[in-house]
């Protein structure tokens, strides 16, 4: 399970919840959305997430990226995420806001959970 600024994935079963309301994701923009809350201090080019998220038989474009982006934020604001939490690093790609004070989770929890789920068999969903 990751937490972010009460955003939730539930590994085991493919979820995503904001403060207990469940959005359904498309699967490419399930795995995006994991692979930033995974990974809350990296900025991510379009390359690397083309290269993470789709299989060397498929050919995305950054446009293709952009348009998962672009769903990730709108499930999100359905949910009811009161800020947007995907920032555009311009012309490089995209990472999460950084942690503000008051959210209930701190790098250090990333970091105690990354070792964590390193231990646990990952599922593809």
């Amino acid at each position: 399970m990751f937490l972010y600024k009460n955003i939730e994935i539930q590994k085991d079963s493919c979820r995503v919840t904001y403060k207990g309301r469940e959005v359904d994701l498309y699967p490419q923009a399930y795995r995006l959305l994991e692979l930033l809350l995974e990974n809350p201090d990296r900025m991510w080019s379009y390359r690397a997430i083309m290269e993470k998220l789709w299989s060397h038989d498929s050919t995305p474009t950054q446009s293709t990226v952009r348009s998962h982006i672009k769903d990730v934020r709108k499930a999100l604001r359905t949910l009811g995420v009161p800020e947007e939490i995907i920032e555009n690093v311009h012309g490089r790609g995209y990472r999460l806001k950084l942690v503000h004070e008051g959210v209930q989770q701190t790098k250090q929890d990333y970091e105690k959970q990354d070792k964590i789920t390193h231990k646990l068999e990952i599922m593809s969903c």
